[in-house]
This record gives C-alpha cells, sequence and structure tokens, in this order.
C-alpha cells in the first residue's frame, strides 16, 4: 500500500471529511477504513471506472493558508477523522453493493452513512497521512476477498 505525507501531490478531486462512528478510537477508525473499508470499495469504483481513491488521515491540517481562510467560519478541520479523494459522481452501478456490502460497513464505520454528514472541501485543500488505493486505474492492494463478493452480486 501506498502512503505518503507530501503536501506537493495535488489531485483534481474534491476532498470529502468524514467523522469516526462514536464510541471508536482514532486508531481502531483507521485501521477499518484503511484495511477493511478502502478494499470492500475498490471493486464497486473499478466497475465504475473510478481512477483515483485515496484516503487522509489525521492529524489533518490545511494545506494552505488560502484553504484556511476559505473554511474557517464553517469547519473545524480537528473535529473531522479523515478524508476521501474520489469521483463519487461517476459511480452509478452497482447500487445493490453498496447498500448490502458497503452501506452496512459504513454504518459500523461512520458516524452516519457517508453521504449523509460529509462535508465537501475543494481539491488539495487539507493533508495528512495519505492512503492510495487505486491510482492510473488500478489497485495498489489486494482486495480479491471482495472482488468475488463483487463478482457475485454482478452474476
Amino acid at each position: 500500500m501506498s502512503t505518503s505525507t507530501s503536501t506537493s501531490e495535488q489531485h483534481d478531486l474534491p476532498q470529502n471529511l468524514l467523522k469516526r462512528h462514536a464510541g471508536s478510537s482514532i486508531e481502531d477508525f483507521r485501521k477499518h477504513y484503511i484495511e477493511q473499508h478502502g478494499k470492500i470499495a475498490i471493486p464497486w469504483f473499478l466497475a465504475n471506472g473510478v481512477t483515483y481513491y485515496a484516503q487522509i488521515h489525521g492529524p489533518m491540517r490545511w494545506a494552505s493558508e488560502t484553504a484556511r481562510q476559505k473554511y474557517a467560519g464553517s469547519i473545524k478541520l480537528e473535529e473531522w477523522d479523515a478524508a476521501a479523494e474520489v469521483d463519487l459522481a461517476s459511480v452509478d452501478k452497482g447500487h445493490d453493493f453498496y447498500s448490502k456490502v458497503i452501506l452496512p460497513d459504513e454504518r459500523k464505520l461512520f458516524l452516519t452513512d457517508a453521504r449523509g454528514h460529509l462535508q465537501v472541501v475543494d481539491a488539495g485543500s487539507v493533508v495528512g497521512d495519505r492512503v492510495e488505493f487505486i491510482v492510473h486505474g488500478k489497485a495498489l492492494v489486494e482486495y480479491e476477498e471482495w472482488k468475488k463478493v463483487w463478482d457475485g452480486h454482478e452474476a
């Protein structure tokens, strides 16, 4: 798995800020998000043509003074636990897989369903520990278990 804390990496994708489920420690949240949830989403994302997917873990900070000023009145970054960089607008098939596999895992991991509470900020607004799962349309991590689940839903 590729991890990077480089602030020079820029992607033209909005960043989706996310909060962990109440009662989950930061360590447990991070482990589950990286080792399970990130992998569950890979076959679904790839089938929908997603070419880049990364998670950014805290402590997150504003990438620039401009970003900090833009969101200063509406977002307290310390209240958010991670960010995802992925083009969710391109995801239009496999809704059954999402509702039966991904959504139940989101409900264990996040404060609410991700789409129910996420806050979108501009591309490159936040930085932290970056974990990349898909780059140039190719998975960087093993996800065979979840590919089999995806294939079963597609059949």
